[in-house]
């Protein structure tokens, strides 16, 4: 992996909340990249069983007959060319996935609500530019900034509720209740509304209250009667209690076996819509046609609030070899789901999943290979006539190995492994191999106009790290990590959550527990430590003493815990 210092987005277990495939060939990074040729092979000119062999063969190693797994339909202008059931429903029963298998669809129930609110928008119930304090009294002063559409559009600044409730790691929050006042108390926001996109379950947790404010229905009721019936998504609906006919089991897979883990929030908006791959083909339909919601309310479903996050009213609209894709995904533990409509070839895959483990984007990937050709082309670069050196140049690599510091957060660490220099990118987690062109000098070998120059000895060890990229020189300081990791212990407590964290150290790491399983820290930097739910910076008063910390997580930024007992 080339070497770069763009800071990449913290992505932690959190993110099964949502993660929405929004296909832009964002392949910055990556040394490899596709290239594609956007031909739609001719569907017509395949019989049914042909494609059907096809779409087997790709898909055949996914899941085995007795673990969990997916049902997949493949749609051509409205009927199904594909559809089947892989893996069990039930590990118990031995109840087989079948195409008609309702799966909790988390997050692509969104859309729904998205729906339902421009319903009400077109009833006059409503307007989007509402401001969220015209429904929720005694909410901190923020309220009267945001409004009804950037809650749609993830643009409200709201710090995400089920990112905070795992971080209190206790307490019951199955009932709207619950979350409503755990976001209530929440002072401050992620960013200013309107300014940033960040994906939050906590804006159509909202709609689904706004929902029942103004139609006086509990959104269940209001989407099954205006959109579900209509469209005969008989098999498909909103469910708190879930408790749903022949579902589909959720499983994680731990300890070596798959656990049955299905979902107990009883909150919906933006989760907990119960659907089969035969109902959804119905959803598609009213996508191209119309017929119940109509044109104006599709118009406002499929327009982004901006170019760059391509998120519309539940639905990201993007593009993939050329095409326009409609798609949204959802993911909670046990569960995944997607579906991606290309209006222009009326085609669409549709993807309903009970294995925690699996990946939707490489059922996709196959399918979707069935239809379009992918050839992958390798960018060409400029001649490169270097030759990595990895035996031929001795060289004692204790010099070098430590971390080095551009920024605060930006460190590298250099190590030596199987007595190879290797490089790794704290931020972002990426690593690679250096090999020595000169002494001190090396190149990381997959793009040799990057060098590493290491100097400054003193004492047995190099001080700086100079990298020249691009032309320009960037100079990274040794960075003498803390040694007395017990400064870090003792017990944090942030007032929004209600929660403490007790630091303890235990094995030569630093870790933190509240009433589950501890959580061990990475540091990274001075006073920065890197965790499984996100990054964390203590801070000091003016003694230079540990008096506090700052959580940082992408849905949940700058949460303040003050230090209450050594």
């Amino acid at each position: 992996m080339p070497f770069s210092i763009k800071l990449k987005g913290h992505a932690t277990f959190f993110d099964y909340y949502s993660s929405i495939d929004i296909y832009l060939n964002n392949m910055s990074y990556k040394i490899l990249t596709l290239i594609f040729s956007s031909l739609l092979l001719g569907i017509q000119g395949y019989t049914q069983t042909s494609l059907s062999k096809q779409i087997d063969s790709a898909l055949s190693d996914i899941v085995k007959a007795d673990e969990p797994g997916f049902s997949i339909g493949v749609v051509k202008n409205g009927k199904f060319i594909y559809s089947k059931g892989y893996g069990l429903a039930d590990l118990e029963t031995k109840r087989r996935n079948e195409p008609e298998t309702p799966f909790n669809i988390a997050s692509n129930s969104k859309q729904i609500t998205a729906a339902c609110i421009y319903l009400l928008e077109e009833q006059g119930k409503l307007k989007t530019s509402d401001k969220l304090s015209k429904y929720f009294k005694g909410w901190p002063k923020y309220a009267d900034s945001i409004t009804i559409n950037q809650l749609l559009h993830h643009k409200s600044g709201l710090m995400d509720f089920s990112t905070l409730r795992a971080l209190m790691r206790i307490g019951d929050f199955k009932k709207d209740k619950t979350n409503y006042q755990l976001l209530l108390a929440q002072k401050q926001l992620n960013f200013t509304p309107g300014k940033e996109y960040s994906y939050t379950n906590s804006g159509y947790f909202l709609l689904s209250l706004v929902i029942r404010k103004l139609s006086g229905q509990d959104l269940s009721v209001y989407a099954n009667q205006k959109i579900f019936q209509p469209l005969h998504m008989n098999n498909t609906g909103f469910s708190r209690s879930h408790q749903v006919k022949e579902k589909a089991n959720g499983y994680i897979f731990n300890n070596n076996k798959y656990i049955k883990n299905n979902a107990t929030d009883t909150t919906i908006g933006q989760s907990n819509v119960y659907s089969t791959i035969i109902d959804w083909n119905k959803w598609l339909l009213e996508m191209k046609n119309h017929k119940v919601l109509g044109d104006m309310i599709w118009a406002k479903m499929l327009s982004p609030a901006d170019t760059i996050n391509k998120y519309g009213g539940g639905l990201v609209i993007s593009k993939r070899n050329n095409k326009v894709v409609i798609s949204h995904g959802g993911d909670i533990d046990g569960y995944h789901s997607n579906f991606y409509y290309f209006p222009e070839d009326t085609l669409g895959f549709i993807i309903f999943s009970n294995k925690g483990d699996v990946s939707i984007n490489d059922i996709f990937k196959r399918s979707y290979g069935v239809f379009y050709k992918e050839t992958p082309k390798i960018e060409k670069k400029a001649e490169q006539n270097f030759e990595a050196k990895k035996i031929n140049i001795p060289y004692d690599t204790l010099h070098y190995v430590g971390s080095y510091r551009l920024k605060s957060g930006v460190v590298l660490t250099i190590s030596n492994k199987n007595n190879l220099l290797r490089a790794e990118q704290l931020w972002d987690g990426s690593s690679y191999n250096l090999f020595m062109d000169s002494s001190h000098k090396f190149h990381e070998p997959a793009d040799t106009s990057i060098t590493f120059e290491f100097k400054a000895l003193d004492k047995g060890l190099t001080q700086n790290l100079e990298i020249f990229q691009d032309g320009e020189v960037t100079v990274w300081k040794r960075l003498s990590l803390s040694s007395n990791l017990n400064e870090y212990s003792g017990k944090f407590f942030n007032s929004q959550l209600g929660t403490t964290y007790n630091f303890i150290l235990k094995d030569n790491a630093l870790i933190f527990s509240s009433n589950k399983e501890p959580v061990k820290l990475q540091q990274i930097d001075i006073d920065h430590f890197d965790c499984d739910y996100g990054t964390i910076d203590f801070t000091r008063n003016k003694n230079n003493i540990i008096d506090g910390l700052t959580f940082h997580h992408i849905r949940v930024r700058k949460l303040k815990f003050v230090k209450v007992e050594r």
